[in-house]
């Protein structure tokens, strides 16, 4: 019980800035689960019972920072307190998290790619096109595993009864 009263305690302080924060290259390259609302308190419920805390606390700093929408109710949250550096944080990192998105949609990810290529990072765009085409061949492995397994189970399973059907005609 007591962790789940620090959990809410830790939400209320203010952020960790960037600089100091020790997870700082893990905001930088999101975990798509934590901008997802339900499925990034799944995430962080499934850490806590594990007792993981921290990881937890951090899934749910990542959903308040990254999901569009709570993000920017963070921010407004933090300019009223005052904390103009944390709610340019929270912006930057829920805009990460968006490109970091677009770059994982085919076809949306190579035109990103495109653009940044056109406005002179080809760091950037060399990142989005890599990831939508990753997306491709990731989903198109899955997809002809899926195939392969449901075709050898049609077989053995064909082969199969045609051998009680040869063993009842006997």
């Amino acid at each position: 019980m007591s962790d789940i009263k620090n959990l809410k305690e830790d939400s209320e302080t203010s952020p960790i800035s960037p600089k100091e924060d020790e997870n700082y290259e893990e905001e930088n390259n999101p975990k798509l689960v934590d901008m997802i609302p339900v499925f990034s308190q799944v995430k962080s419920f499934i850490q806590w019972t594990r007792g993981d805390s921290s990881r937890a606390r951090r899934t749910q700093q990542n959903f308040s920072r990254q999901c569009p929408g709570i993000s920017q109710v963070r921010s407004l949250v933090e300019v009223a307190k005052g904390d103009t550096n944390s709610a340019m944080a929270t912006q930057k990192q829920c805009g990460r998290a968006v490109s970091h998105l677009l770059d994982t949609v085919p076809i949306v990810g190579h035109l990103k790619g495109v653009v940044h290529h056109a406005a002179g990072d080809k760091e950037g765009g060399n990142r989005a096109i890599q990831t939508a085409s990753y997306t491709i061949t990731a989903t198109g492995d899955r997809v002809a595993g899926v195939l392969a397994g449901a075709t050898q189970g049609a077989i053995s399973g064909a082969s199969g009864l045609s051998k009680r059907n040869t063993d009842e005609k006997n």
